[in-house]
This record gives C-alpha cells, sequence and structure tokens, in this order.
C-alpha cells in the first residue's frame, strides 16, 4: 500500500460520489415505479381536491326526489325577482329540483374536502346567495357540498 497524504481525502470523495449515485438510482427507480404504475379507473363522481374542486351542471339528475323544501317551493317566483331558498341539507339531485322550481338555474358546484369519495348522498352545506335574499329569475346558485355524515338542523 502506498502511502498517500491525500488518500483518505479521495476516499471520502468516492464514497460520497456512491452516495450520490445511490440516491440518485433510487429518485430514478421510484420515478419509473411511479409513472409506470397501472392507473386506477375513474370514478363516477368526481373526487375532492384540496381546494374546492367545481363542477358545472347543466340539468337535474334523471328521477329526482321530492323534499319538504322541494314541496314548499314549488311554483316558480313571479317574473323579473324572487327569494332565494334554502337548499341546506338536499342531496344534488333535491337541490337542483328546488332551485330550478324555484326560477333559478344552478350555477357551480364544489365539494368540501371531508367525508371521502362523492357520492349521490352528499348535502348541500353552503349556497351563494344565502337563502332569503332576492335573485334574478333564472340567475345562478352556486353549491357546496359536503359529507353525508354533516349534522343537519332539525325541522
Amino acid at each position: 500500500m502506498t502511502d498517500n497524504p491525500n488518500g483518505g481525502r479521495e476516499r471520502n470523495a468516492r464514497r460520497e460520489q456512491l452516495a450520490l449515485l445511490a440516491i440518485g438510482v433510487l429518485a430514478a427507480l421510484l420515478a419509473v415505479s411511479f409513472l409506470t404504475r397501472p392507473s386506477e379507473p375513474a370514478p363516477d363522481e368526481p373526487t375532492p381536491t384540496p381546494t374546492h374542486t367545481t363542477v358545472e351542471t347543466t340539468s337535474p339528475p334523471a328521477s329526482p326526489s321530492t323534499s319538504a323544501s322541494e314541496a314548499a317551493s314549488a311554483s316558480p317566483p313571479p317574473a323579473g325577482e324572487g327569494a332565494v331558498g334554502d337548499y341546506g341539507c338536499l342531496t344534488l339531485a333535491e337541490a337542483t329540483a328546488a332551485v330550478e322550481g324555484d326560477g333559478f338555474e344552478v350555477g357551480s358546484v364544489a365539494y368540501t374536502l371531508e367525508g371521502g369519495p362523492v357520492t349521490d348522498d352528499w348535502l348541500v352545506s353552503d349556497q351563494t346567495p344565502p337563502s332569503g335574499e332576492p335573485g334574478a329569475a333564472g340567475s345562478a346558485i352556486d353549491l357546496v357540498l359536503s359529507s353525508p355524515f354533516m349534522v343537519c338542523p332539525s325541522p
């Protein structure tokens, strides 16, 4: 073995190079495994994201069920303007029918994060404009849906 004063430094430099190379190889393997993993089938409903996901709706689902709010607001308001109803704690299908029954249109639909995957039983937790506000006939009502496990006020 030769006596080299820089031998220790060279070994450390080689070790650092090998460590960096190993990290690079691991990163490349992780990237390849992530990019080549089989894709998951798309869910029937949009999946919540860290920010509100907006889904535009243009027509109500095929057969909405009737709720107490819909029964109370079955006739459209007089031409021009009407009061916005309370669509809280209704499913999207029920709220869509109630909004349209009140002479308005459903605008954007957003989903909160809690509660897991979005399903048909999620409930309206917020709306814009709020209940009781005047609204022009045909104007949009934006809805926010939350988990069906949210607590709704009792009637």
